[in-house]
């Protein structure tokens, strides 16, 4: 018998073919990649262990039995305002993962941060400041847009693809930190220093260079975007 697994999710298939579409997340049988037999066998061991104990632990959440026992009022009221948070919670982040608010809020940050080095670079040249203050308001747009391109992710993930940390994931994340970790250091270190990019200041290509960087670690997590969706 033979053993494939999904790159995207890290759902293992036990057959003599991939199938062909993922039944967790969607991913198409090209996603797939063939295990060796004993690697493979313990991988769709350990994958079933865990979905029986998820399926196990939630259907222990559902039916818990009741013990009879009359708790006090004052119990009662934080009980029912989580089950409402819980509730809103769910509401709310159904309605991001339906109307794709990842994708959305994403594009924020992949177009504007571009434009952001591509002004800066400008200033460099032309060695004015206009250009560098629309560069410095691009970055502060993007740092604000950040809060909720990895609240939207970290739903989409939970929900599209059950939290699988595989290599995709990983690196996404990773470069989504990086991202967001050097854009709030700029917008920082430009608020400190106002003139760090003007001409003759000895610090002025070090601020290039990260800005640099971190439109690169936007870029990958782009490319590694659009293999989720499988556009490759």
């Amino acid at each position: 018998m033979k053993y494939w697994k999904c790159t995207v999710c890290g759902y293992i298939h036990e057959g003599s073919e991939p199938p062909e579409k993922c039944p967790v997340c969607g991913a198409p049988r090209e996603k797939f990649e063939e295990l060796p037999e004993e690697e493979g066998k313990k991988a769709k061991e350990e994958y079933d262990a865990g979905a029986t104990k998820k399926k196990d632990n939630q259907e222990k959440g559902e039916n818990k039995p009741d013990s009879g026992k009359v708790e006090p009022e004052t119990t009662v009221a934080p009980s029912s305002e989580q089950g409402l948070v819980s509730m809103l919670y769910s509401q709310i982040t159904g309605l991001m993962t339906k109307h794709k608010a990842h994708p959305i809020s994403v594009h924020f940050p992949n177009g504007l941060l571009p434009v952001t080095v591509l002004f800066l670079f400008l200033s460099f040249v032309l060695e004015t400041m206009g250009f560098d203050r629309a560069s410095f308001y691009n970055l502060v747009v993007v740092a604000l847009a950040m809060p909720m391109v990895f609240f939207s992710g970290y739903v989409d993930w939970q929900v599209n693809y059950k939290g699988r940390m595989t290599t995709v994931f990983k690196h996404k994340i990773a470069m989504g930190l990086i991202v967001t970790a050097l854009c709030y250091a700029l917008v920082i270190w430009r608020f400190v220093d106002p003139d760090v990019a003007a001409p003759g200041n000895d610090s002025r290509y070090v601020f290039l260079a990260i800005h640099i960087a971190m439109l690169g670690a936007a870029v990958y997590a782009g490319n590694l975007g659009g293999k989720l969706v499988f556009k490759d």
